[in-house]
């Protein structure tokens, strides 16, 4: 049923009757990434052994600290939120 939607959906857009497969190219890309990212995290979490039933959650959110204080770093969100302080 996923399959004959997707294939509807690409049969009526516009980017994909211009541009063929290479408008999905990113897309394609990114499930790939996320399929990866899900699969090897759940390997990880699943090695850790914790103490609670939210355990998981709070090891992952950990986790996820310094890449997010990284790209807020890079795109410039402290600088903005000094801004609007002032």
């Amino acid at each position: 049923m996923i399959v004959v939607g997707a294939s509807g959906y690409a049969s009526t857009d516009d980017a994909f009757k211009t541009q063929g497969w290479s408008a999905y190219t990113w897309p394609i890309i990114y499930l790939g990434v996320i399929t990866f990212e899900m699969v090897y995290g759940k390997q990880i979490v699943s090695s850790v052994k914790f103490q609670t039933i939210s355990g998981p959650v709070q090891y992952t959110n950990l986790l996820g600290w310094l890449p997010m204080i990284s790209f807020a770093e890079m795109g410039g969100e402290f600088a903005r939120l000094e801004d609007m302080k002032n």
